[in-house]
């Protein structure tokens, strides 16, 4: 697998140079699908085998969903491209220490869940669903991609009082900027990224300012924790900055280093941080 990840950008540059169409095509069949299915982690094996099990359909994707703890106005969150909802073993514990439900998902393409691609509105859908079923939330936590789906799905009136951001994108088009950068792709490739990303998501070409996180902010209810490593090599911190500045005066950037954009979920004084802002009012 490793091998195939570092031959691709050879590939599409060299598809480009014979058609920039064909190459946007390949690039996009890459862009929405998970390369790799993450399994459960040793060290997150216990908690996620103690969730509730359940399950909602979505665009005839099965999603799996979990729940730890019983009560009212449980904790959502949403894990990152690549990630499942194991990712926040640390994070779910801590609340259960606490007395909080939690309730996550693996989105379509994801861990348990069936399917092979997932974007932005699958994300949205899942969070009205869960909403329906669970809410409203006490708070939601959302970890790199997972955070434009909370807030695009906080913005069409999914209710919770706290909101955190962790390693979380606020641009959509930061998406397609990375990505592009990453597989050194040409401007020609790029376009036709945009292209089929709109006709994709079927709203219109204005989606890289609705669908970012700091879009409309005063449709979001709540305070905003933003939190973010200075040494994320996946999102930079400028995203952070600007989704908590978008949210001022009720945002808090908290910033850490050494973390990296995966390892920051588990650490204790983001833990602790995170569980002391959603649970503060009690």
């Amino acid at each position: 697998m490793r091998f195939i990840v570092r031959i691709i950008p050879f590939v599409l540059r060299a598809l480009a140079l014979l058609s920039p169409r064909l190459a946007g095509r390949a690039a996009f069949f890459l862009f929405c699908r998970p390369l790799v299915r993450a399994k459960v982690r040793d060290r997150d094996r216990v908690v996620h085998d103690r969730a509730e099990r359940s399950s909602v359909t979505v665009d005839g994707n099965t999603v799996a969903v979990y729940r730890w703890g019983g009560g009212d106005r449980p904790v959502l969150m949403a894990h990152g491209w690549g990630g499942r909802a194991s990712n926040f073993s640390t994070l779910v514990q801590a609340f259960s220490d606490r007395g909080v439900p939690v309730v996550a998902f693996d989105a379509p393409g994801h861990g348990e869940s069936s399917g092979t691609t997932t974007h932005i509105l699958h994300y949205e859908e899942i969070v009205q669903r869960l909403a329906k079923d669970h809410g409203p939330f006490r708070g939601t936590v959302a970890h790199s991609f997972g955070n434009l789906g909370v807030f695009k799905a906080l913005r069409s009136g999914v209710e919770a009082d706290r909101v955190v951001s962790v390693s979380g994108v606020c641009d959509f088009s930061y998406l397609l900027d990375t990505f592009a950068e990453r597989l050194r792709l040409g401007e020609p490739v790029r376009q036709q990224l945009r292209v089929r990303s709109e006709r994709l998501l079927a709203s219109g070409t204005d989606i890289w300012e609705r669908f970012s996180a700091c879009h409309d902010p005063d449709l979001v209810r709540g305070s905003v924790l933003v939190v973010q490593d200075e040494d994320d090599d996946t999102v930079s911190l400028a995203q952070a900055r600007r989704l908590a500045a978008a949210f001022e005066p009720r945002s808090r950037l908290m910033t850490t280093s050494s973390l990296g954009h995966r390892r920051i979920v588990h650490t204790e004084a983001v833990v602790t941080a995170v569980v002391d802002f959603v649970t503060d009012d009690d």
